[in-house]
């Protein structure tokens, strides 16, 4: 479909008034606008209207449009009066349409590169993220990572993973008001406590309250759901010793009272060990 431009003046035109003002005038001007829209709707977009195509009414619009000057006799019929230098050629039609092509194909062409560039970088982060089997992750989520399996290195590390397991199972049933799961992967966790339990030395049983009490406060395990596989990967980060008091009048720290914390060791919870 092409647009035909008609200047907002045409009423006051000098052409126009003349038309206007000869018998027939007004029938000529619909003549005109008649064939001016048959001319942008030809395909040759030439402005020219065909002799042989006008009826014999139209015949006498046309010598009053020639008169006046709003037509031109040319070979084969009648040419509006300065068509092409307001309504574009066919050329310069077809020379647009393609202008406008080549350009949405090179929009859409950048359009398919970004959504491939944004895909394939989207693919690499992923890619990057996942975790390989065969490749270790050069930087794990300490928080998230869990401590390999430990063998046990004697029986008191047997009896100490019991105490985590109780110890925990009970301060997970106060904090959450729902017992922990214990899986395979959760035993082997109490397992690595133990042994960290029994390298650290001193009161395990205090040792442990005081681990618990620091991994039950901290707000990343709390929104996590007190993750065993936190506390496990590295119990030392949570043991926090109650701070000892100062003596007023020695100014000397004396430390916290042994009422605070219940001493238990491995042999109190569960007996000593036969003797063979």
């Amino acid at each position: 479909m092409t647009w035909g431009k008609m200047d907002d003046k045409f009423h006051r035109n000098r052409k126009v008034r003349a038309l206007r003002k000869m018998e027939g005038g007004r029938a000529a001007l619909g003549t005109w606008l008649l064939w001016w829209s048959w001319c942008l709707d030809d395909p040759e977009i030439s402005g020219v209207v065909p002799a042989d195509e006008l009826s014999p009414t139209e015949e006498r619009d046309a010598q009053l449009l020639v008169d006046v000057g709003l037509w031109e006799v040319v070979d084969g019929g009648y040419a509006f009066h300065d068509f092409h230098t307001y309504n574009p050629t066919r050329e310069q039609i077809e020379a647009k349409r393609e202008a406008d092509r080549q350009r949405l194909a090179a929009k859409r062409g950048a359009s398919r590169e970004n959504v491939a560039r944004d895909s394939h970088a989207t693919k690499t982060r992923v890619a990057s993220r996942a975790r390989v089997p065969s490749r270790p992750d050069p930087d794990p989520d300490p928080r998230e990572s869990t401590p390999p399996t430990l063998a046990l290195v004697s029986d008191v590390d047997v009896r100490l993973a019991q105490l985590v397991r109780q110890r925990f199972e009970r301060r997970f049933l106060e904090a959450t008001a729902s017992p922990p799961s214990w899986s395979k992967k959760n035993v082997d966790l109490c397992q690595a406590v133990a042994v960290w339990l029994e390298k650290k030395g001193g009161d395990p049983g205090r040792v442990l309250d005081q681990t618990l009490d620091g991994f039950f406060r901290d707000g990343w395990s709390c929104s996590k759901g007190f993750p065993l596989a936190h506390l496990a990967n590295d119990p030392a980060k949570f043991f926090k010793p109650p701070e000892r008091q100062r003596d007023v009048s020695t100014g000397f720290c004396a430390p916290a009272p042994s009422s605070a914390f219940v001493p238990t060791s491995p042999d109190s919870v569960f007996g000593p060990e036969p003797k063979s």
